[in-house]
């Protein structure tokens, strides 16, 4: 008699890895590659064009976090942020790119390094594609602010696969009752 829960079953697991349905793999990058693109777009923007919803208060935020750092150290009132809304934002879009990032390149062995490089790599180009776009000039701290997005999101995904990665790898495995 022929098991009508095979069908049911959900994928495999290799290698301790869930596997993903292609399906799915083709969405995530065919998203990673536009939001790569779209990152590299916005660096190349003239600095008047970028759209300001891009721009919804990072500014404020940072001299909220430098008034409230300054209560906290002395009497010396600071007006002036700490760190400009613009490394917040490239902190931001890179974390994003970071967390595209990790999915494409979860199923290799250097996938911590690839994740690093790939970031690195984008943050390098738009940087050098800036120094082409009128009002926009390059900065190694803009690539600094783009690593630590990248890292941070390396960082949640290695705590969120030891906290829940044996979940995702037994969850292909059947008990024999």
């Amino acid at each position: 008699m022929p098991d009508s829960t095979a069908a049911e079953k959900p994928p495999t697991v290799a290698r301790g890895k869930p596997v993903v349905p292609v399906n799915a793999r083709r969405i995530v990058v065919v998203v990673w590659l536009a939001y790569s693109v779209a990152v590299l777009g916005i660096s190349i923007l003239p600095s008047e064009a970028v759209p300001k919803f891009l721009m919804f208060g990072w500014d404020k935020i940072a001299n909220a976090i430098a008034y409230l750092a300054s209560l906290l150290a002395d009497d010396t009132v600071y007006t002036y942020p700490i760190i400009g809304w613009d490394k917040i934002a490239h902190a931001s879009a890179f974390l994003g790119l970071g967390a595209l990032t990790v999915p494409v390149m979860l199923h290799r062995k250097q996938w911590i390094t690839l994740t690093v490089g790939y970031g690195l790599a984008i943050a390098v180009l738009s940087e050098w594609l800036q120094s082409y776009a009128p009002g926009r000039t390059p900065s190694t701290a803009d690539v600094a602010a783009d690593l630590i997005g990248t890292g941070t999101a390396v960082i949640v995904s290695i705590l969120w696969l030891r906290l829940f990665g044996r979940a995702f790898a037994s969850h292909g495995k059947q008990t024999r009752a």
